[in-house]
């Protein structure tokens, strides 16, 4: 699944839900979030990353790595995209998909095992880790006000996790080569939502957002979790800009017989958006 293809299937659900009578006079409303039919955000987050992974194959025992060990910088820079759109005062609709990645070299201090290959201490080690997600929510609008809002929804969510690790090490005139990789996607599943939107003025707000998933599905087992709390300004009637801060935790494990991929990960750090509603 694709960020395209995301947003796709959030035009044709809009399309398929018919607007409804029950929209409220604008001039009830403080601010224009809680009226307006589309928020579109754009956005970018400065985090940290606390990552493990194991990827393991028979005979090879289980060995979880931390990527930081293996010069994979902790700190980057993540991007996102985030649609909302509001049937009437009752119903909405979230569409969105976030991507980062990181990467680092290092010289192996110990022997390692991943994807079933061996890595020596002492090759030269480079690890590339990138994770996209994806998310579409239907929302329920169960509490509303001339400043609040309070959602609760569901919907389907889905996350693509890669990790490479590549390595050489010289002996000689002899040359060691190796890497291992392990790809997973994660997708579709349900998920639960919850949002919440005050308005202290017509131009200041906060708004926070809740969520999570079970992995316990087929080979899966886990579970997924963020929270993004900000605050907004309205510096025109259609734009705006907020600052906030964004946790997420990954924790699942795809146990396939003689192999078994495990992703313990967990990604912290203030985030900046642009917004326009129309």
């Amino acid at each position: 699944m694709k960020p395209l293809s995301l947003f796709l299937l959030a035009f044709i659900a809009l399309q398929a839900v018919p607007a409804s009578s029950e929209d409220e006079p604008m001039s009830q409303h403080i601010h224009r979030y809680l009226h307006e039919k589309n928020v579109v955000i754009v956005g970018a987050a400065w985090q940290k990353a606390d990552a493990v992974v194991r990827a393991t194959v028979d005979p090879f025992p289980e060995q979880g790595i931390d990527l930081e060990q293996l010069g994979v910088d902790p700190d980057y820079a993540s991007y996102y995209l985030e649609w909302r759109h509001r049937f009437s005062q009752k119903w909405g609709l979230v569409a969105a998909a976030q991507t980062f990645q990181s990467d680092g070299d290092i010289v192996a201090q110990r022997d390692f095992n991943f994807g079933g290959v061996e890595f020596p201490a002492g090759i030269d080690i480079n690890t590339e880790l990138s994770v996209d997600i994806y998310f579409i929510d239907l929302m329920y609008h169960a509490y509303s006000s001339d400043r609040a809002e309070v959602s609760i929804g569901g919907g389907l969510h889905a996350f693509d996790t890669a990790v490479d690790i590549s390595g050489k090490l010289f002996i000689g005139e002899g040359e060691f080569a190796g890497s291992g990789s392990s790809g997973e996607l994660l997708a579709p599943l349900p998920n639960l939502r919850a949002s919440a939107f005050y308005a202290f003025t017509d131009r200041l707000s906060t708004f926070a957002t809740l969520g999570w998933l079970s992995a316990d599905v087929d080979e899966w087992s886990g579970s997924f979790t963020y929270l993004h709390a900000r605050f907004h300004y309205a510096f025109t009637e259609r734009w705006g800009s907020s600052l906030g801060y964004q946790y997420t935790d990954v924790d699942v494990t795809r146990d396939r017989g003689r192999r078994e991929t495990a992703f313990d990960m967990q990604f912290r750090g203030p985030t900046l958006q642009l917004t326009y509603l129309f």
